[in-house]
């Protein structure tokens, strides 16, 4: 990179924390990785770019991370729709902070967001997670919280603010919304939180609560 005497706008940024579930039997490693990543909004990669490789010309230059996933190899399940959400969240917080302007998903097609057979073809858990995360596409971020029992991205446009909260615990949890009247509450549900299951269900709500493991979106208005 030093010696590179060509101007450039973009550099890549490839982004995994392993190679799927596979070196614990049971997944469980894993899940506990899920739960404990992107928490301080700060990432070790990022950081060298920011800080040691690029810092000479880190105010020009923009990053596409152009290829990310929790890992790859791994079907559509419910422990990875919510690091995809996770992480997400974190692109969303932090796309000033370390100049992201492109991020895109990997692997998308079976190994994540849409399941293609012989038979057909079915647009999985975080394929619809994208759609749902949508809301906040023009947005500004305006608040965010990311701590070890939720994780919340808040952005405003058009008058209203846009919220997804990704729920890290086992037990369900509220969010405190006083005075701003809420609307358009959609939960993604998971039963079992592990690499192994992708029962999920998604359903309206008429409160801004969210179940274990679950992902929460609303808008809201002030009073």
């Amino acid at each position: 990179m030093e010696k590179l005497d060509c101007p450039y706008a973009y550099v890549s940024y490839h982004w995994y924390y392993g190679t799927g579930p596979t070196a614990d039997p049971n997944g469980v490693i894993a899940c506990e990785n899920v739960k404990n990543i992107y928490l301080h909004d700060t990432e070790e990669g990022l950081e060298f770019y920011k800080n040691e490789l690029l810092t000479d010309v880190w105010e020009t230059v923009r990053i596409c991370v152009d290829e990310w996933n929790f890992c790859w190899g791994s079907a559509s399940n419910n422990a990875l729709l919510i690091s995809n959400a996770l992480q997400l969240h974190f692109f969303g917080r932090n796309a000033e902070k370390y100049h992201i302007r492109d991020a895109r998903f990997f692997m998308p097609v079976n190994e994540g967001m849409i399941t293609v057979s012989p038979a057909g073809s079915k647009v999985e858990s975080s394929g619809k997670l994208f759609k749902l995360m949508a809301g906040h596409r023009g947005g500004n971020v305006v608040r965010c919280v990311s701590d070890e029992r939720q994780d919340v991205l808040c952005t405003r446009h058009d008058g209203y603010y846009y919220v997804s909260v990704v729920n890290r615990s086992g037990s369900p949890c509220t969010v405190a919304a006083d005075g701003f009247e809420i609307s358009d509450c959609t939960e993604i549900a998971i039963g079992e939180f592990s690499f192994f299951s992708n029962d999920y269900t998604i359903s309206p709500k008429s409160d801004a609560s969210v179940g274990a493991y679950g992902i929460l979106f609303f808008r809201m208005k002030e009073k």
